[in-house]
């Protein structure tokens, strides 16, 4: 230690020491505020006293020679050095001794993150302050206070019961009215209903803040993930003894938001259908789902986190609560002897290990979705660069700063039986993941005829009549649909309006000097007419739907009936032509080395009243789908493909699938429709880690093309 270390340097003058409120063993506290750095730091009683009695220039010793006289205890140096570091540490000195601004400097340096460490910093978390709304929000504050008042309470609670009565009387309406939330339209009622209950939930901090004697100094937008998001520092109730009053501001937002959603709920049940009635129902649903399962997640530090910490009473939470949580871990693993991080009630100490293991395993799942939607939504280097960073920093790093704890552990509390115990589950563990245990795949087919068609309208268009039925025997030429399209006859009528006026001038041109002078252009708009005439008229007769061969109609569309439009896309039908079947599905990239041509298999049908047989691998295709063929199988029809509609409606895989063709082994029975199912082949046996690493290098080859 340095000669000058040793001596006291003066605090500032602008600090102030404040009663705080009481921990959980009720204790009492203090609170130091930083007006400079707008910071607060809880003290005990015991640091406080010795801040009472700091003087410039005492040594170490006779710093703790003057406590122990006046406290009637004995303080050591070593308590002294300990508060010296704090005030250092946090610049609560003024260092005016020779070299005390270069200690400084040097702190501040040190603290300063890298330049990419500032970076990544920043697309974690930053703030963009807009409003300094202190004085405002104490020239309006009379005002709200009717907000605060008993009557008003009441008739909120009263609003509250007539509004759920009433939705429950239109219940399956108003769960009907989330369908607007997958229009265009309905994006932007969610939206601004987001923006103004957020707008709502920051004021209603900011008012209780200041109704309780706080200052509110800046408001803005926060971006966590440069996802922009709405704040108020209400960091000065740090200075409110009443726990209370705090857990108040925490809860004001929550509050604000339930209330407007209380009074849309309400208002939802008399407005009529239209943007008033379909806003107020966005409203409503943001304000119950948004405050009930986002803002009071107390495993993310939005006000659940800090209403949690003041109902235990213990400040600081997360950090606290983490080193039990850590503690624990090491204890039950290799250290038993161990010693607590800090001494707290067995059953506050057993909540906060649950609550710290709760949230890790919450903050792992969505750290990993966040690094995952970072890597979707950004373009491909700027994506793996961010998805390594999140990856790095929010789990591999402390995971590896556990690890590298557990080796500073030291060697005698360390105990062979414990260490011997999870060293060995650990190994099995990894063994368990590095051996081949299973060589089956799984894949989603279907059993339908070997020679099938599918029927298809030739354009979109109403269904005039339905002659096909399920099990139908028909014949080549057969009318199994007849559709009708109203634009096709009034063109088809243009048309021949058009053409007979061509007709007509071109038959006058002996009398009419105009007409003779356009007589060759008449002649070709004449031609180009009967042409397009005669397209009109094949395609009006294409909407009679024959049967393209004999067979039997194994399945209508089960919602057809006359009235009902149909798009291109939508299958009507199902023919086959004979008596032999196959089974046809799709294999993900993943499992499509472990395959080989003619490898036996079951099929397992959906229906559980269809046996399960034989099968046989008969054909895999050489290159992946760009669509999946047979719609039974994709998500959006109870399949087991996942899958996204593009413009076209068409069906396309979210990984890479392998169609394979399979023939059956024995003699099944004729099903007369398509049987969907599962098949599960036998494929060369691969451990999971293999199967990661696998995943892993060919996601890396996929995207290695910038």
């Amino acid at each position: 230690m340095k000669p000058d270390s040793a001596i006291l340097p003066p605090l500032r003058r602008e600090l102030e020491i404040l009663p705080g409120a009481a921990g959980h063993d009720g204790v009492e506290s203090w609170v130091i505020h930083d007006p400079m750095q707008h910071r607060y730091f809880r003290i005990d009683a015991q640091t406080r006293f010795l801040l009472s009695l700091w003087r410039q220039g005492l040594s170490l010793q006779q710093m703790a020679r003057l406590a122990s006289e006046r406290l009637g205890l004995s303080v050591g140096e070593g308590q002294i050095a300990g508060v010296l570091k704090f005030v250092r540490d946090n610049q609560l000195t003024f260092e005016n001794q020779a070299g005390g601004w270069q200690r400084m400097a040097q702190d501040a340096a040190r603290a300063r993150p890298s330049p990419m460490q500032g970076l990544i910093r920043k697309y974690f978390y930053f703030r963009v302050p807009l409003l300094h709304p202190q004085r405002l929000l104490e020239r309006l504050s009379p005002a709200m206070g009717i907000f605060y008042s008993q009557p008003f309470l009441i008739a909120l609670a009263g609003l509250a019961m007539a509004g759920i009565f009433l939705i429950s009387r239109q219940w399956d309406q108003f769960i009907h009215g989330f369908n607007i939330a997958f229009a265009p339209n309905g994006l932007i009622y969610y939206l601004i209903a987001l923006v103004f209950l957020k707008a709502l939930h920051e004021l209603g901090h900011a008012f209780t803040a200041v109704r309780f004697g706080c200052r509110v100094p800046t408001m803005g937008i926060a971006f966590i993930f440069l996802t922009p998001l709405l704040y108020t520092d209400v960091s000065d109730a740090w200075r409110l003894s009443c726990r209370r009053q705090r857990m108040l501001i925490s809860v004001a937002g929550v509050l604000t938001e339930l209330a407007v959603a209380i009074v849309a709920s309400f208002a939802w049940s008399f407005l009529p259908e239209g943007n008033a009635r379909q806003l107020a129902f966005a409203v409503a649903t943001t304000g119950w789902i948004m405050s009930l399962t986002l803002n009071l997640n107390p495993c993310m530090k939005f006000d659940g986190y800090y209403l949690l910490s003041d109902i235990l009473k213990v400040d600081n939470l997360q950090p606290r609560a983490f080193a039990l949580g850590r503690w624990k871990l090491r204890q039950v693993l290799i250290a038993p002897k161990l010693a607590p991080p800090e001494k707290v009630p067995a059953t506050l100490g057993q909540v906060l290990i649950v609550y710290a293991w709760i949230t890790w395993g919450y903050r792992l799942v969505v750290f990993s979705a966040i690094a995952g939607l970072v890597y979707y939504f950004y373009f491909k280097l700027l994506g793996l660069v961010l998805f390594a960073a999140v990856i790095w920093l929010l789990i591999v790093k402390p995971v590896a700063m556990e690890l590298a704890q557990w080796r500073r552990i030291a060697p005698e509390l360390i105990s062979r039986r414990r260490g011997a115990i999870s060293l060995g589950a650990a190994l099995a563990a990894l063994l368990a993941l590095a051996v081949p245990w299973t060589g089956g795949v799984r894949a989603p087919a279907v059993l339908m005829a070997a020679d099938l068609t599918q029927i298809y309208p030739v354009r979109p268009a109403r269904l005039v009549a339905v002659s096909a039925t399920p099990n139908m025997k028909v014949a080549r030429g057969t009318p199994l649909f007849q559709l009708g399209a109203p634009g096709l006859d009034k063109d088809i009528e243009r048309v021949k309006i058009e053409h007979d006026l061509v007709r007509l001038r071109l038959a006058r041109t002996m009398s009419d000097k105009y007409d003779r002078e356009q007589s060759l252009i008449l002649k070709q708009r004449l031609s180009a007419l009967q042409t397009e005439l005669q397209g009109l008229l094949q395609e009006r007769k294409e909407l009679v739907i024959r049967a393209p061969l004999s067979g039997t109609v194994l399945e209508v569309h089960p919602n057809l009936h006359v009235g009902r439009w149909v798009k291109k896309t939508d299958r009507l039908a199902l023919i086959a032509s004979g008596r032999k079947y196959r089974v046809s599905g799709y294999v993900p990239e993943a499992d499509l080395a472990r395959l080989k041509s003619g490898a036996d298999g079951a099929f397992i049908a959906d229906d559980p009243g269809y046996s399960r047989f034989p099968v046989r691998l008969a054909e895999i295709t050489p290159a992946a789908a760009g669509q999946i063929g047979i719609a039974e199988l994709a998500s959006v029809n109870g399949g087991g493909i996942a899958v996204r509609t593009d413009a076209r409606e068409r069906l396309i895989p979210t990984v890479a699938q392998y169609q394979i063709e399979l023939a059956p082994s024995a003699a099944i029975a004729a099903p007369n429709q398509l049987i969907r199912g599962v098949v599960h082949l036998e494929g060369r046996a691969e451990s999971y880690l293999s199967r990661a690493w696998h995943r892993l290098s060919r996601l890396v080859m996929r995207e290695s093309g910038f």
